[in-house]
């Protein structure tokens, strides 16, 4: 970087400070990288959408910003004057639609492992894939370092309005771009009075009596070099049936519940459950977007923060009233939730050394593309997905709710068996459908519901396993009868 290319300098939030710490110490292939994609349908005029692609970079610091820390006491963001925005550009509409879908699968992760540069901006590039004359799909990819999935659909809305004006002969007319700044001003004023005179007390009291972080349900030990650079992230998924889905939503309707606190309540049991505890500590992911800040809901940039989620299991509380009191720590912290962890974590009774929780759930509800965004002039966007990068948890679940409620576990497989992660997916669906179907029950009646699905699942998995075994034997009979009959004739 030279003097006269830089535009300004500041500190990183906490939440970038503890990103950029993680992704230096333990360099892994897709760490914190999110993707967003979609189809581009209808007409196309490539030249005007990347056009409207780089205005974006232009209107937004975030993207032109990079991260120093060589020779410094503390890291630093720096923002640069220009930046030109990364493009790939593929033309794959001469292959058939399955060798379209193969090769699309493997640029996913081949771009996911490809990472970024944190001491080079932008740390985000684009992708553009033509399928057919009317379809071309785009691959959008970013750091969290800069971006979370709220930002993504501000930015997808604004790429849409700049294209339809530039395809349609007219000037954009977007409202003046917030800066990221002014949210590292307006923390750094939070944090000297706002922590001071209520956060601290109200963490101390959410944590009182948490002394031991809630064990990790792995299947195996941790390996030395876990963290090394090269180790293995996987993930699974579930998709819960669209009836299973709709049952779940008018629960949580008819109670004045969310989904979110459906699937927290869910996964705080599994873990009760996996445990032996009745008193678990997880990490959840919220918006980190203080409502008090001017523009904050069109800002772009990282906001989204962790904060544990405490929940104690008491087997003969009724299901319901315990997700109302889980939902409502959960709206109690959100005058709170912009609080650096690490602050969090030095106000329980936790010592320093361990850490508050290892599994972390992000359930999606940023703002979607509302329908009248999600057209351009002709140009149809379809089939829009956010996938989120992974991050420095040992397990982390994903939740998107789409028509049909998908459950994603990322783990790290020195820690975990794909076998193991099964079992835990398994369980979280077990638990969903106790809720759907019997929510009036108590959580006693709840974890027999888990333990004996379970045992349902381990006996079918056993059953299937013999039968297998069996399928073998007699394969390798009817190998050996051929043989021998081949004997015969050739004595003969």
């Amino acid at each position: 970087m030279h003097r006269e290319d830089i535009q300004d300098v500041y500190p990183p939030s906490p939440l970038q400070h503890g990103i950029l710490f993680h992704g230096l110490l333990h360099p892994r292939p897709g760490l914190y990288t999110s993707q967003f994609t979609c189809s581009l349908e209808g007409p196309f005029d490539r030249l005007a959408f990347l056009r409207a692609a780089q205005a974006l970079v232009d209107r937004h610091a975030i993207f032109r910003t990079a991260f120093a820390w060589e020779g410094l006491d503390e890291a630093v963001q720096v923002v640069l004057r220009d930046v030109k925005l990364p493009v790939r550009e593929l033309d794959w509409s001469d292959r058939s639609a399955a060798d379209q879908q193969h090769d699309w699968t493997r640029l996913l992760e081949a771009d996911r492992e490809q990472g970024f540069r944190f001491d080079r901006a932008p740390l985000t590039r684009l992708v553009l894939c033509k399928l057919a004359f009317d379809r071309c799909d785009l691959l959008w990819s970013f750091h969290h370092l800069i971006m979370d999935g709220w930002a993504e659909a501000i930015v997808v809305r604004e790429l849409l309005r700049l294209y339809q004006a530039l395809t349609g002969g007219e000037e954009a007319r977007l409202p003046p771009a917030p800066s990221f700044r002014g949210y590292i001003e307006w923390l750094r004023g939070w944090t000297r009075h706002g922590a001071g005179s209520g956060a601290e007390a109200f963490w101390r009291d959410t944590l009182r009596g948490f002394r031991a972080p809630t064990p990790l349900p792995a299947d195996r030990e941790p390996d030395r070099g876990s963290h090394a650079a090269g180790d293995g992230v996987d993930a699974r998924r579930i998709q819960l049936s669209r009836r299973r889905t709709s049952a779940l939503r008018e629960l949580a309707r008819r109670h004045r519940l969310t989904l979110n606190t459906l699937v927290q309540g869910a996964w705080a049991l599994v873990l009760a459950q996996t445990s032996g505890r009745d008193d678990v500590v997880f990490g959840a992911a919220v918006s980190g977007r203080p409502p008090g800040l001017p523009g904050v809901e069109w800002t772009v940039g990282p906001f989204v923060n962790a904060v544990p989620v405490r929940a104690r299991v008491e087997p003969r509380r009724a299901l319901l009233d315990w997700l109302r009191q889980l939902q409502d720590a959960q709206l109690a912290i959100r005058q709170y939730e912009f609080c650096p962890l690490i602050d969090v974590q030095g106000w329980s009774e936790l010592p320093r050394e361990r850490p508050l929780f290892s599994t972390f759930l992000a359930f999606q509800n940023g703002p979607a593309l509302a329908a009248p965004d999600a057209e351009a002039g002709a140009l149809r966007v379809a089939h829009a997905r956010f996938r989120g990068g992974s991050t420095n948890y040992p397990l982390t679940l994903e939740a998107e709710p789409e028509e049909e409620l998908i459950l994603i576990l990322n783990f790290d497989r020195s820690r975990f068996s794909a076998g193991r992660v099964g079992q835990l997916l398994g369980d979280l669906s077990t638990v969903l459908d106790a809720f759907a179907e019997r929510p009036r029950q108590d959580l006693a009646a709840v974890l027999e519901d888990l333990e004996h699905g379970r045992r349902q699942r381990e006996q079918e998995a056993a059953t299937k396993l013999r039968q297998a075994n069996v399928q073998r034997l007699r394969g390798l009979r009817t190998g050996r009868q051929d043989v021998h009959a081949l004997q015969k004739g050739a004595s003969r």
